[in-house]
């Protein structure tokens, strides 16, 4: 078992092109660390959880590991969202969500999506994928200067960056409003329709 406590950055550009992003990560040097697979997610927002000193606490199957976090989006600064996160890998998912359970939590998402990593220059670049949603890429850096650069190398439009998660892309995708889009998120499968839940 093991922890970890970090602030990063992050940002998302969506739409992209699948093929073209690979090639342009292959043309800089970048290095696949993870190939594209399934990751399933429990949530245990602050909306449901009022106690919360954190956004929320999420349990995440990464196919090579589980991991416990907590993530609180710290602050802003020029329009880049700071956020802080810990966590922590344990070896069983079900276990892991029941735990979490038992201490009076209460869960509010179930989610899946498709993700590829990538490094360049201390960036972690991934392809995202989530049921309904066009491709995405997300870039987590230690500072701006890093993020800007990767965007850079890649081919993206600094301007059409994204600071938010991906219920954001679902509002943008459907036309939602954000308490709309959130009765769609909270149960998310591939082969899935997407169904509004209360």
């Amino acid at each position: 078992m093991s922890s970890h406590a970090s602030e990063e950055i992050e940002v998302k550009f969506y739409p992209i092109d699948i093929d073209n992003i690979r090639a342009k990560l292959n043309e800089v040097g970048a290095i696949c660390t993870h190939p594209m697979r399934l990751m399933r997610r429990v949530v245990f927002p602050r909306d449901t959880n009022p106690a919360l000193d954190v956004s929320y606490i999420r349990v995440r199957d990464e196919g090579d590991c589980v991991r416990i976090s907590t993530k609180e989006y710290a602050n802003e600064k020029k329009g880049i969202k700071f956020q802080r996160e810990l966590d922590v890998v344990v070896n069983d998912f079900d276990k892991a969500v029941a735990l979490l359970e038992v201490t009076g939590l209460k869960k509010d998402m179930y989610q899946e999506s498709q993700r590829e990593q990538w490094q360049l220059d201390g960036s972690d670049v991934c392809i995202d994928l989530w049921p309904h949603l066009k491709p995405c890429l997300e870039i987590e850096s230690p500072s701006e200067k890093h993020l800007r650069s990767a965007a850079t190398k890649l081919g993206l439009t600094w301007e059409q960056h994204i600071n938010a998660g991906a219920l954001v892309l679902y509002m943008q995708e459907y036309g939602w409003d954000k308490n709309e889009a959130k009765k769609y998120v909270k149960r998310l499968i591939f082969n899935e329709p997407l169904k509004r839940l209360e």
